[in-house]
């Protein structure tokens, strides 16, 4: 007699857990006399979740629709778990998998513990040490590990701090990132002649020319106000530099464009809107230099041998700044520049002191 479907239930909401679901969903989907996948999407973001979804071809069988214009993170968790109580209700998965540190994956975690269906946490174990930054996520991922059955750590540094905190080791798994193997479709992809013609020009319309690209992004909450507003002097001060072109693709949250567009307004920063995943690393494989607050970002850099300089005080991926290939530099102006003309004009690793 066959074994019993297993039912799994995917819970994403952001641009991130869909690029980093995706192989997953797809491997499971493959494997379909074992597995039945359902993905639910929460609408967290919508915009950048939709431009990833489109991207790897992810048609969420369930789609709550839950953003509203300056949601704050209490109100979302509030409507999220209320919203996922049903369908894991009515669906009655064997198995809800969520990935990283969203509100969406606190609430998925949270929704599926209530139901007494056992989570699997993707990308469990990476810490910063500092719970309020990055905020809420520091939080948010380490009380998914203590709701999660299975926790698959992307790195052995990542299983260690589950260890340290008490974690049963048979639970833990470290099956590598699967960010990175979402990476390596979409460089593939971005080998396409369609895309580098497409890529050409808008190079060409933004200037670039024969400059050497740099490419910024910044969008923690965190970071809005003070350390902001000193990472985009830093970032005009680098544009103003002769040979360099920056590039800044721009996060949708008001907060983050308007104060960007404030800081930035008179410099020679090009801010441009938001990129789809696949036309973003396409331009992230042409840059010189990274400069980036994301984790994620800061990631794929590494694996592509891209440098990057990381404005945050602290990284819950060690692993890059240990090898060299990124360097922390805090808020500052002058460190920021300072970093960045080591690497542009001296050809020095991001690492080097």
């Amino acid at each position: 007699m066959p074994a019993a479907l297993r039912k799994v239930l995917c819970v994403l909401g952001t641009r991130p857990e869909a690029i980093k679901l995706a192989p997953l969903i797809r491997e499971l989907g493959s494997r379909g006399r074992s597995f039945r996948v359902h993905v639910c999407a929460t609408g967290q973001h919508r915009e950048l979740l939709d431009d990833a979804l489109r991207t790897f071809d992810l048609v969420p069988d369930v789609d709550l629709a839950l953003m509203r214009p300056a949601q704050h993170p209490a109100d979302l968790l509030a409507r999220t778990i209320t919203a996922l109580e049903p369908v894991i209700t009515d669906l009655r998965p064997d198995i809800v998998v969520v990935q990283g540190d969203t509100t969406s994956t606190f609430a998925g975690a949270l929704a599926a513990y209530y139901a007494r269906v056992p989570v699997a946490h993707v990308e469990a174990g990476l810490r910063s040490g500092d719970p309020l930054a990055p905020f809420p996520e520091e939080q948010h991922r380490r009380m998914v590990d203590q709701l999660a059955h299975w926790l698959f750590a992307p790195t052995e540094g990542a299983r260690q701090n589950l260890l340290h905190e008490g974690h049963a080791a048979g639970r833990i798994h470290v099956t590598g990132n699967t960010g990175i193997d979402a990476l390596r479709w979409l460089e593939r992809r971005s080998d396409e002649p369609a895309v580098q013609a497409e890529l050409d020009e808008f190079l060409r319309q933004q200037g670039v020319g024969d400059s050497r690209l740099v490419l910024a992004t910044v969008h923690r909450r965190e970071q809005i106000d003070g350390p902001l507003l000193e990472i985009c002097e830093g970032l005009a001060a680098l544009a103003a530099t002769s040979g360099v072109s920056v590039l800044m693709p721009i996060h949708p949250n008001p907060e983050i464009r308007a104060a960007v567009d404030a800081a930035l307004a008179t410099s020679a920063v090009r801010r441009i809107p938001a990129l789809d995943p696949l036309r973003f690393v396409a331009l992230q494989r042409r840059a010189a230099l990274v400069i980036t607050d994301s984790g994620g970002v800061q990631e794929e850099a590494a694996t592509l041998g891209v440098p990057a300089l990381i404005v945050r005080t602290r990284s819950d991926r060690p692993e890059s700044v240990a090898g060299g290939i990124s360097r922390l530099v805090g808020h500052d102006p002058a460190a920021i520049l300072s970093a960045a003309a080591r690497i542009l004009d001296r050809g020095e690793p991001a690492g080097a002191d």
